[in-house]
This record gives structure tokens, C-alpha cells and sequence, in this order.
């Protein structure tokens, strides 16, 4: 076929022109010189291997592996190459016209093809320069674009040379096989069942009084395509702790949600991702309360009152709670430590009864801050601490 060949890259045997016999494809560069690289393919012209014709597709350089892979979907056989980083070549009209792509990822040593997440589309498998192995997923952007996602599968495969994607448990989906030159180790990484949603259910939490629920708030990562959501229940008994909540998805006021009163409290989160690659991670939750024997004194003691500001210190929402024995003008304002308005709460005609806003502190700095209630004549301050 040729006497003048490359001494590094890869060849394969694969359907070029749709004629239904094996032609050549060759990705290359000469071993002292990097930059000196070509992609040519070499066509099968009577299908029997005795006559072949070169074909020119581009100049590249750095080339270290290629593969062959139908990535469009198209039917016929297109070509990933690695140099510095990952590209695809599409197949355009039987070989006669080649039409180069970027894939954004890292440069790879070893590359295979392979339906990785049993979307019915070609997903890329490989090795990574710094003992890693990792897959790109094929998908689009919001336009309908192909994009590509990079996966992580392995970090310390040290000496990482090949991979392959394969079915090695007869399950089905693709599993993972490499080989390593450190440890002249070969290991294969067995694909688990993809699990879209997972809940967390607390213990069941005496807060050990008749509480006047206020809050829940949570503080989450949640990446595109993935969400947090919480459910609670309380009783005033723990065997039989009831029905659960309807589903939260934002933080938020639980009066009307749980009973008062009922001292056992208990929270579920359902973690849910529509991508294998990542997951939502929650933080930490805080549900708040006012045990109702102190607030009822104290509001028999004093017509006005402004409770005291919950959870302190805060991440996330903080409660203030207020009450007013008759309808008036009420102003609620938030001041820094330097005496400076942060925001005003509340500047309108309020009805007499009991009052809970909420004030979101990821807006703001660490430190402490002030509340203040105007209400007529009435003046009350509260502080608590911002951290995060």
C-alpha cells in the first residue's frame, strides 16, 4: 500500500466511501519530527486489496491516537483524533470532503468509541496524560448544538496506556478495561445502574417543648440539571410520627405545614440529577422554632414585641417575628454594625396579630447586623450574626 509511512499514530481498517468493503485510515507523525503529521485514507478500489488509491484529508500535528466512529450519526465512518486536545473529523460525502471539529477536553494518549451512557449516541473513552482515565459525553447545548461533557472516571491509574469500552459482565451496558506500564497492571471498571433520585431521612428530633414552628432553610449545590427538595413531618408522638409534608423546592415558612405544639420533628431531601456526571450536594439544614410557653408570657407581659431573630448566628434566611396589639404603620429595618440601612423589611399599614419575614442574608457580609420594629410610638432592636 505505501512505503513511506510514519513511524507514530494508528491505522485502522474501516468503511470509508459506503461501498461495503474495508478501506485504510492512517493518523501519523514521524517520531523526530511532531509537527510533520498527516491524515490520509487509503481506498479499497476492487474490494479485493490488490488496488488502492491515496486519498489527502489534512495536515495535523502531535498526533498520538485516532479512532473510527460514526459521531453524527450519519451512517457512515468518521474519524477522533487526539493531539492536542480532542477533534472529530466528519465524513461529509464518501471521503471526498472531511470537515474538522473541536471537542473540548484534554489531550489523549489512548482513544475508544462507545455508547457510554446507553443514549443510542457515540460517546469517546480515554486516557489522560496524568494517570487518568475519562470518557466525553456526547450531548447538546440549549440550541440543539453537539456539545460534549468531560467525565472523570479514574485518577490514579498510574502509567495509563489504552482503554476500551466493553461489556465485560454481560449486562449490557459498557464497562471499562485499561492497562497500566507502571504496575504492568490491567483493570477493568464495571458501569453501575444510573440512579436519577436518592432521599436522606433524618432521625426523628425531640426539640424537647410545645414549639411555635417557624422555618426550614437548607444550603445547597445544585448544578444545572439537578434539584434538592424537603419534606417534613412532626407529631407529639414518635412511633407514629404521620404523613409526610408536601414537597418543598425553596426554603420557607413551615407555619401552616406543621402542627404546633407536636415536639418530635423529623425532615426528608431528595437529591435528583438528570446527569450521570453530577449531583446536587446539600450542605446543611436548620429548622427553627419558639418554644410557645416563653413567647405566650411574653406576650401577656408586652403589647409589642419583636422575638428574637432565628437561627442566630444565620446562614441562608433568617426569621423575625413581630406582634402588634392593634393595626398601625410598621417599619422593620436591617442596619449594619457602621449604623448604615441594609434594607427595609417592611414599610406599610400592618393588622394587629402576630407577623414572620424573612431576610436573605447571601446578599450580605459576615458580621452582625440590626433589626429594628417601629411600630406607632413602639421601638425595639434585635441583632444577630451573619455568617457563612
Amino acid at each position: 500500500m505505501d512505503t513511506y509511512f510514519g513511524l507514530r499514530g494508528s491505522v485502522f481498517a474501516v468503511d470509508i466511501d459506503s461501498d461495503a468493503d474495508l478501506d485504510v485510515f492512517a493518523a501519523y507523525v514521524w517520531r523526530y519530527f511532531p509537527d510533520d503529521g498527516e491524515l490520509l485514507w487509503w481506498e479499497n478500489e476492487d474490494g479485493a486489496g490488490t488496488n488502492w488509491i491515496e486519498h489527502y484529508v489534512d495536515y495535523d500535528s502531535d498526533i498520538t491516537k485516532s479512532c473510527p466512529a460514526d459521531i453524527d450519526g450519519d451512517g457512515d465512518a468518521d474519524v477522533v483524533i487526539s493531539t492536542e486536545g480532542v477533534e472529530w473529523w466528519e465524513n461529509v460525502d464518501s471521503g471526498a470532503t472531511w470537515i474538522e471539529h473541536g471537542i473540548a477536553g484534554p489531550a489523549a494518549r489512548w482513544l475508544d468509541a462507545a455508547d457510554m451512557d446507553g443514549d443510542t449516541d457515540v460517546d469517546l473513552l480515554y486516557v489522560g496524560y496524568h494517570d487518568y482515565i475519562g470518557w466525553l459525553e456526547q450531548t447538546e447545548d440549549s440550541t440543539g448544538a453537539m456539545c460534549w461533557i468531560d467525565h472523570q472516571v479514574w485518577d490514579n491509574f498510574y502509567g495509563a496506556y489504552s482503554v476500551h469500552a466493553a461489556d465485560m459482565d454481560g449486562d449490557t451496558d459498557i464497562d471499562i478495561v485499561g492497562a497500566a506500564e507502571d504496575d504492568a497492571e490491567l483493570t477493568w471498571w464495571e458501569a453501575m445502574e444510573f440512579r436519577s433520585a436518592g432521599e436522606l431521612v433524618s432521625s426523628i428530633l425531640d426539640v424537647q417543648c410545645n414549639p411555635d414552628w417557624h422555618l426550614i432553610n437548607w444550603n445547597w449545590d445544585a448544578p444545572a440539571h439537578t434539584a434538592i427538595r424537603f419534606q417534613v413531618r412532626a407529631s407529639d408522638d414518635y412511633t407514629d410520627m404521620g404523613e409526610w409534608s408536601q414537597e418543598m423546592n425553596s426554603p420557607g415558612s413551615l407555619q401552616g405545614i406543621l402542627n404546633d405544639r407536636d415536639s418530635y420533628v423529623q425532615y426528608k431531601a431528595i437529591l435528583e440529577t438528570n446527569n450521570p456526571g453530577v449531583s446536587p450536594t446539600l450542605e446543611d439544614i436548620i429548622i427553627s422554632w419558639n418554644p410557645l410557653e416563653i413567647e405566650e408570657a411574653a406576650s401577656t407581659a408586652i403589647d409589642f414585641v419583636l422575638q428574637p431573630v432565628l437561627p442566630n448566628p444565620v446562614i441562608g434566611l433568617a426569621t423575625i417575628s413581630f406582634t402588634i396589639p392593634h393595626d398601625c404603620y410598621v417599619n422593620v429595618d436591617v442596619f449594619d454594625v457602621s449604623g448604615r440601612l441594609v434594607v427595609t423589611l417592611v414599610e406599610e399599614y400592618t393588622h394587629a396579630g402576630k407577623h414572620t419575614i424573612f431576610f436573605d442574608t447571601h446578599n450580605v457580609t459576615n458580621g452582625v447586623y440590626y433589626f429594628r420594629l417601629e411600630a406607632g410610638t413602639f421601638i425595639q432592636t434585635e441583632s444577630c450574626v451573619v455568617v457563612k
